[in-house]
């Protein structure tokens, strides 16, 4: 490895004027591409205009999120009722009543989230 880098360190210095030139070449390129990335092709930032849209589209996945969060609370509901109805048959099993504590503590985390998210 050292070998080589003395050759190619030869070499260079043998040949000073395309060293000079090579060297030269190089940083030219490196000057014009940077011209180009500065006055070409602008930075993407936030301007004022795409802000409202910015907002429109939050405000878009908020009520989204409002209505599957509505649609799960409806569904619990149901179930609760299913629920409430084979208790009242005297159906209910041990797995019955491990879902029914699953789903009130699902009610409560989405009842909760609601509560939250209108203060």
């Amino acid at each position: 490895m050292k070998n080589k880098l003395n050759s190619i360190w030869k070499k260079l210095e043998e040949n000073p004027k395309k060293t000079y030139k090579y060297s030269l070449i190089i940083l030219v390129i490196s000057f014009l591409f940077f011209g180009v990335e500065v006055f070409l092709l602008p930075p993407k930032e936030a301007t004022i205009t795409n802000i409202p849209t910015l907002l429109g589209k939050s405000d878009q996945y908020i009520n989204e999120q409002n209505i599957k969060q509505k649609e799960r609370v409806q569904k619990i509901s149901t179930i609760m009722k299913e629920l409430d109805d084979l208790k009242e048959k005297e159906v209910l099993l041990k797995n019955d009543s491990i879902r029914i504590e699953y789903l009130l503590i699902q009610y409560q985390k989405l009842k909760n989230e609601k509560e939250n998210s209108k203060d």
